[in-house]
């Protein structure tokens, strides 16, 4: 009975370490909803005008929607707006060679196109390295707190401006995911880590303190 009962008193304490701790729920993208469907039906029609230089921007920050609906788009463009389009997405690559360019066929276009908007790979997962069984021997809680917010940012900065800008409009972006991953993982191991030595809760608080 007295180690049940002190089973509960280590799960509170780790509780109340957490009380304060920013959520990051707040990140998970919503679900498809009608904010992304208007966005995706003003970039269909502008994808079919000649303002190419919203063009670049709805394409290097993929609000187009499915890949195959673009290729769709790009397949009933005439072949000078795809070259326009290419200068728009690497004007130090293709503007200097305008003439081969040009002598791409459309499918080529349209495939190099894609190969630039599109991305080739999902980010590569990002673990954290600081544990709170690393930092048993620390006694210093701003140290502590300095090398999570560090390892933090470190985590927020490898997220593309993109990746944001696309997860406020509403798309589920792996990037974002990942982070929300990786800071839920710490929570845990934290909180376990917590729950099993419960005599490194008065360092913990002086940590949240600093925080």
């Amino acid at each position: 009975m007295d180690s049940q009962v002190q089973s509960y008193q280590d799960v509170n304490v780790a509780d109340s370490v957490f009380d304060d701790l920013p959520s990051y729920t707040g990140l998970m993208p919503p679900p498809p909803n009608y904010e992304v469907f208007e966005t995706e039906k003003e970039a269909n029609t502008i994808l079919r005008s000649q303002d190419f230089q919203s063009i670049t921007q709805i394409l290097r920050f993929r609000l187009y929607g499915h890949k195959d609906s673009l290729r769709q788009v790009l397949q009933h463009r005439w072949d000078c707006h795809l070259v326009e389009i290419l200068i728009g997405l690497r004007p130090l690559k293709f503007k200097d060679d305008h003439q081969a360019v040009a002598k791409l066929s459309k499918a080529q276009k349209i495939e190099v196109i894609l190969g630039l908007v599109e991305p080739t790979q999902s980010p590569s997962p990002v673990h954290w390295s600081w544990k709170p069984w690393k930092a048993a021997d620390e006694t210093d809680a701003g140290r502590i707190a300095a090398d999570i917010d560090e390892e933090s940012c470190s985590q927020f900065r490898k997220v593309p401006f993109m990746d944001w800008l696309r997860h406020a409009v509403g798309y589920q972006e792996d990037s974002v995911d990942q982070l929300v991953f990786q800071h839920e993982n710490l929570s845990h191991s934290l909180f376990c880590y917590l729950c099993r030595h419960s005599e490194e809760k008065p360092k913990y608080f002086e940590v949240k303190k600093v925080n």
